[in-house]
């Protein structure tokens, strides 16, 4: 929300006032407050430390299958992004192509498409190389999420008892091949697939952190201060390096695979501060953060239509920053509502979902008695 907020050019990117100030930060580490693709990645590392958890557990009880996780996981992501898609159709259908000449080229690239039956076809299959912003500026992540969802259980099992070597050449295979992959299929419309397997490494880095995630909250509590101390600094620094690293050493994929890849390793770092700090934890245990953490996905969901369709009705005839400030507010309460009436609801169809099809399925007829005995001779 920071981030797209930033791209609204007269309130915050601007050459006068607070624009000043932010454009200083925006090529310095402390851009962390508002870096928008990093938050992405960050989020896809967080994805693939959370997703492993219940396997895991399921080892020990012998209960998660894959038609399970695939049950609850879907019905988790896809029916609010459902809804967020056609939330979307009306206010496109209003705005599409209507540009408000105060604000930036963010915001006037957006809703430029009309909402026709073929394009919400296409966000409904999430196949191939569509228009994934064309109606919510953030669905192009969660098209990466969805499909990593569905491969998740192969990526656990090629990150299962490794190395950290191993785990590492496991991340910088994918992150390079997909790279690869997008140069060489970008002229028939599959690069798509490309950012999708350079971004499962993220998740593969996810995976070996929850795994080890008792060894190393044990190791970082017992750590020097100072120790403590660099690792926040080396993560923040890491997390936003192609934000300070201006222009970066390299190019072509190479240059793509240091980006990602640095700011996998810095959200890597933020995530064990955040398991291994009493204090960290302690911050994000505030009531305020955890509303913010359980409203998160829906939150992520909406709060671009409701920047744009506030912008759109209210840009002129109120100040700018009070505009910002009933997107914020408008945002929340939207996130409330879709978590209250489609998220939660959603959640608990997937948990009844995963509990039918991970039964055995019913034998026809009266069940065969198997016996071991043998017959006397």
């Amino acid at each position: 929300m920071l981030y797209h907020t930033s791209l609204i050019s007269p309130v915050i990117g601007s050459n006068q006032g607070p624009g000043d100030l932010l454009r200083t930060l925006e090529h310095s580490p402390l851009a962390i407050i508002y870096a928008g693709s990093q938050s992405v990645i960050l989020f896809f590392v967080l994805s693939g430390f959370v997703l492993s958890l219940p396997f895991e557990r399921a080892d020990r009880e012998g209960r998660l299958g894959y038609r399970a996780f695939l049950a609850s996981r879907l019905c988790r992501l896809y029916l609010p992004y459902a809804t967020a898609v056609l939330l979307a159709v009306p206010l496109v259908a209003a705005w599409h192509g209507h540009d408000v000449a105060a604000l930036g080229g963010w915001f006037n690239g957006q809703w430029k498409l009309v909402p026709t039956g073929s394009l919400l076809v296409s966000h409904a299959e999430m196949l191939g190389d569509f228009p994934a912003n064309a109606l919510d500026p953030v669905l192009w992540s969660l098209v990466h999420e969805m499909r990593i969802s569905l491969v998740f259980p192969l990526l656990l099992l090629l990150a299962r008892g490794r190395g950290v070597l191993l785990t590492g050449a496991l991340c910088a295979g994918l992150l390079i091949g997909g790279f690869e992959f997008q140069q060489l299929y970008r002229q028939i419309g599959m690069d798509s697939y490309g950012s999708t397997i350079a971004y499962a490494s993220a998740f593969v880095l996810g995976i070996a952190l929850a795994r080890r995630r008792v060894a190393i909250r044990a190791g970082f509590e017992r750590a020097p201060t100072l120790v403590r101390i660099l690792a926040l600094v080396v993560g923040v620094l890491l997390f936003t390096f192609s934000l300070w690293v201006v222009p970066t050493p390299l190019t072509g994929i190479w240059a793509e695979a240091l980006q990602t890849g640095t700011a996998m390793l810095g959200a890597g770092l933020l995530i064990v501060v955040a398991q291994g700090s009493r204090r960290a934890r302690r911050v994000l245990g505030v009531a305020p953060l955890q509303l913010a953490g359980r409203l998160s996905y829906s939150l992520y969901l909406v709060h671009g239509l409701v920047l744009l369709a506030l912008a759109h009705l209210l840009w002129g005839h109120l100040p700018g920053a009070l505009v910002i400030a009933m997107v914020w507010s408008g945002a929340f309460l939207a996130a409330a509502a879709l978590r209250a009436c489609v998220e939660l609801p959603a959640q608990r169809a997937g948990r009844k979902l995963a509990a039918l099809v991970q039964r055995p399925l019913p034998w026809p007829g009266p069940r065969p008695r198997l016996s071991l005995r043998v017959p006397p001779s």
